[in-house]
């Protein structure tokens, strides 16, 4: 089997998963929480025009399964990483610096925060499970997602929450669990 993220998914529409809800989901495994959403990324260099980006907030055990494509080797936690001056490292889909102009190295400014452009997306390990795709993908860290002021009550953000299982677990099972022990969360839990 492909495992796209993880061995299943409960994804969330506008809200993070309450303390206990996280609880319950983590009881099945090692948790990957990825946050996505919408937004403008405005290059710094001069008459750039701003451009719709897919934007991902990536832990530090993402991703559970497969691995990034990038243009740099190292580590993802160093490529995420807040810089010097405060701005945040992030990662650009190649098609995003086609589309902008942009190079690794170049900054952008995105809501209250800039980044700057620490490698290219060659290939996403889980870029099948998205749930929309208007533009292309900007990855960075949850820190660096928060910082941008982006992520508000009612903004059309989806929280996904990934499970890396046990091999023989029953994945159905856990799945049928979650359901019945919250059964107003109003997430749709997918087997992958």
């Amino acid at each position: 089997a492909v495992h796209v993220g993880g061995d299943i998914e409960v994804p969330l529409l506008h809200r993070a998963a309450t303390p206990e809800e996280y609880a319950a989901i983590a009881r099945n495994g090692e948790i990957s929480h990825v946050v996505e959403m919408r937004a403008m990324a405005k290059p710094t260099t001069d008459g750039a025009l701003p451009v719709l980006v897919e934007l991902k907030g990536a832990d530090q055990v993402y991703p559970l399964y497969g691995a990034l494509a990038l243009t740099d080797q190292r580590p993802l936690a160093a490529l995420l990483a807040r810089q010097p001056d405060g701005s945040y490292g992030a990662l650009a889909h190649r098609v995003l610096l086609q589309r902008a102009g942009l190079k690794v190295g170049d900054r952008l400014i995105v809501g209250k925060a800039q980044f700057l452009i620490t490698a290219a997306i060659e290939r996403e390990p889980d870029s099948t499970t998205q749930v929309f795709a208007l533009g292309p993908r900007l990855l960075m860290s949850q820190e660096g997602m928060d910082a941008t002021g982006l992520v508000q009550p009612g903004s059309l953000v989806y929280h996904s929450y990934r499970i890396k299982m046990a091999p023989n677990a029953d994945r159905a099972a856990a799945a049928a669990a979650l359901n019945a022990e919250f059964p107003n969360a109003g997430w749709r839990i997918r087997q992958l």
